[in-house]
């Protein structure tokens, strides 16, 4: 008997085979996948509606590359206005109406004011530093309140004189060459970011070269930051590759070390400057004085104010376009502010921000060219950061929340002829509000986002695209092209050009020529 009982425990500690250690791996790793299906499967029915998936890789393959606003904006036709999606095991929400935002990023922003992880933009180019990417923390609250108190709406007015300057460079430089529009655009957004950040207006062509070195690293920022660009994006853990390994590793970290310097030596000019006597605020100043006192580091210091200027630069300079295509488009609308204009600033003179309170419709423009073409149609994801319970469904924590721009602004239950230009909306007629009357605070359009995470510089985005609507309408007329046979060319309404987290129409033709005589005379001391 003992020796039966010998064999029998000797048969079990005798180590197993090879083909039985698969099957039992096989059968281990089985059983676990099972109960986090079954697990996920409980966790899928409280989430919100959403489509359905293949299963481990949920709806990975049905989100598009570019343009997924669109995408959003269907399911939200078909889920409703609050929906989820499943990356690979990532749960996504999605909130498509002004209601459900306000709720969640402003009502509830100590749990949703985090970052998701972006391994590749935000840790290894921008080494931790990203202010829009950056998790919720010590170091974000530091670097954003040296923004906030530079660009708070009572601050932003200081930068209102250099504002106007800029705008009146812009017509003159248009009036010069109105083929160049485009061009003179992007220049002028570029302008008013330097100078609000590090005092260097491009008053001649002695800073292309800050910026086009500032474009290149905009582009690789965003790029990086769209989810598959970079597989340690969905696969974190090869963050610990060895640099020998991972080549894309050493390069981020290469690129990193040379945005730094870009950053560090704009710092280290601009404080000549001060301490020459050329004191004037701007962001850049606020920085190196909170270096000084010890609120930020060196590295910090730099960093907030570069990605500052990248951050204005490129928005701005869309919605300018966004301007003369719906002027292209809308002559009625067009009509209708050179009316307002000629009433209230003559032809004598430029509008100045004086006036804006004199000028309703010029200031309707701008907010619906911020709700038809958003720069920004899809807001910057957030991360939730405990289990949250909203209307009967579970927004998990972990999860990544997302503000559908375009789909609330083109919500037909809210703007009716979504897809119009119609300054309309935002004016009250005799009295009595027209089809749609949102706010008169421009911030409720949510182009700007929402919340604590809402952008830190949308006063001064918000004056600028102000002036330079009133500028450019009172000098200019916007008409079609015409093609060979002297037909009008009509441009695209809905190709966009997706370049990230910010858009641009799709390139187009217009013609702009003065429509008073002796404009040139009028702004010629601007040059």
């Amino acid at each position: 008997m003992s020796d039966i009982f010998s064999a029998s425990c000797k048969a079990a500690l005798k180590p197993l085979q090879p083909g039985s250690m698969f099957f039992l791996w096989a059968f281990i790793g089985l059983t676990i996948t099972l109960i986090l299906l079954s697990r996920r499967s409980r966790t899928r029915k409280l989430l919100p509606p959403g489509p359905p998936g293949l299963p481990l890789l949920g709806n990975l393959f049905q989100f598009p590359r570019t343009h997924l606003w669109l995408r959003l904006t269907e399911w939200r036709d078909q889920y409703g206005p609050i929906f989820s999606v499943n990356m690979a095991g990532q749960t996504i929400v999605v909130l498509n109406t002004f209601e459900l935002v306000t709720d969640l990023f402003d009502r509830r922003s100590s749990i949703y004011s985090d970052r998701p992880r972006l391994v590749m933009a935000s840790e290894i180019l921008a080494g931790g530093f990203l202010l829009p990417a950056m998790a919720y923390g010590e170091r974000w609250r530091r670097m954003r309140r040296v923004a906030h108190e530079t660009f708070n709406v009572h601050a932003s007015e200081r930068f209102r004189p250099m504002q106007e300057r800029e705008a009146a460079l812009l017509v003159a430089n248009i009036l010069q060459e109105p083929k160049r529009w485009s061009y003179y655009c992007k220049r002028n957004a570029a302008s008013v970011a330097l100078t609000s950040v590090f005092l260097r207006p491009l008053t001649d062509s002695s800073a292309d070269h800050i910026i086009n070195r500032m474009d290149e690293i905009s582009r690789s920022l965003t790029e990086a930051s769209i989810i598959g660009t970079y597989l340690v994006d969905v696969f974190p853990i090869m963050l610990y590759l060895p640099e020998w390994l991972a080549r894309w590793k050493r390069e981020g970290r290469e690129h990193h070390e040379a945005y730094t310097a870009m950053f560090e030596r704009l710092m280290s000019d601009l404080r000549q400057k001060l301490q020459s006597g050329q004191f004037e605020d701007c962001l850049g100043a606020s920085s190196l004085e909170a270096e000084d006192r010890g609120d930020l580091s060196k590295k910090e210091s730099a960093w907030l104010a570069g990605v500052m200027f990248l951050a204005g630069a490129d928005t701005s300079a869309g919605a300018l376009h966004v301007l003369l295509l719906a002027m292209t488009l809308y002559p009625n609308a067009l009509r209708r502010a050179h009316e307002e204009l000629d009433t209230v600033i003559g032809r004598d003179r430029l509008p100045c921000f004086q006036d804006q309170k004199d000028l309703p419709y010029i200031d309707a423009i701008v907010k619906e060219l911020l709700r038809w073409r958003p720069i920004a149609p899809i807001g910057a994801p957030r991360r939730c950061t405990q289990d949250n319970w909203y209307k009967g469904y579970l927004i998990p924590k972990g999860a990544i929340v997302i503000q559908n721009t375009w789909g609330m602004s083109h919500d037909t239950a809210y703007f009716p002829d979504a897809d119009e230009f119609r300054p309309e909306r935002f004016l009250e007629t005799n009295g009595q509000a027209a089809d749609f009357v949102p706010t008169t605070n421009t911030q409720k359009n949510f182009a700007f986002g929402s919340g604590r995470r809402i952008c830190v510089g949308m006063n001064l985005a918000y004056q600028s695209l102000f002036i330079n609507t009133a500028c450019m309408l009172w000098a200019l007329n916007v008409q079609k092209a015409l093609d060979k046979n002297g037909m009008p060319i009509f441009p695209s309404r809905t190709e966009i050009i997706d370049e990230g987290l910010a858009v641009f129409p799709a390139p187009f033709e217009c013609v702009l020529v003065p429509r008073l005589s002796g404009i040139s005379q009028t702004i010629s001391h601007i040059k």
